[in-house]
C-alpha cells in the first residue's frame, strides 16, 4: 500500500500544480513598458547623455567638461547650437576626429542636445 501511496501523491500534486498554472487566478504579472516605449523623460535623456559623454568624450574634454587638450565644453551651448554640435561630432575637425561611424544618430543627437544646454 506505502509503495502505490506515495507515486500516486506525486502524480496529483504533478497534476494540481500543471491545472493551478493554466488558470488565470489573477496574479499575472503586467508587463512594464520600457523608457523607449513610453516616451524618455529627461532624466532618462541626461543619463544616457552623460554615458555617451563619458564613452566618447571623456578622454580629451576632461570628467567635469573642463578643458584638457581639447576646447571646454563647460558653456558650449552658449557658443553652439545643437545642429553645430552634431556637425562636430559627426565629422570632427580640429583635431578632433568625428564620430559618425562610432555613434549612431540617436545617440548622436542626445549627446548634442545634452552639451547644447551646457550654458
Amino acid at each position: 500500500m506505502k509503495k502505490i501511496a506515495f507515486p500516486m501523491l506525486l502524480i496529483i500534486l504533478l497534476i494540481s500544480g500543471i491545472s493551478a498554472c493554466s488558470k488565470s487566478g489573477g496574479n499575472e504579472v503586467t508587463p512594464v513598458p520600457s523608457p523607449a516605449a513610453s516616451g524618455e523623460t529627461t532624466v532618462d535623456t541626461t543619463a544616457k547623455a552623460t554615458e555617451l559623454y563619458k564613452n566618447f568624450c571623456i578622454t580629451c574634454h576632461g570628467s567635469s567638461l573642463p578643458r584638457m587638450e581639447a576646447p571646454d565644453l563647460q558653456k558650449v551651448g552658449e557658443r553652439l547650437s545643437a545642429e553645430q554640435i552634431v556637425k562636430q561630432i559627426e565629422k570632427g575637425g580640429n583635431g578632433m576626429p568625428g564620430f559618425r561611424v562610432s555613434m549612431k544618430d540617436e545617440e548622436i543627437q542626445i549627446l548634442a542636445n545634452w552639451l547644447a544646454d551646457q550654458k
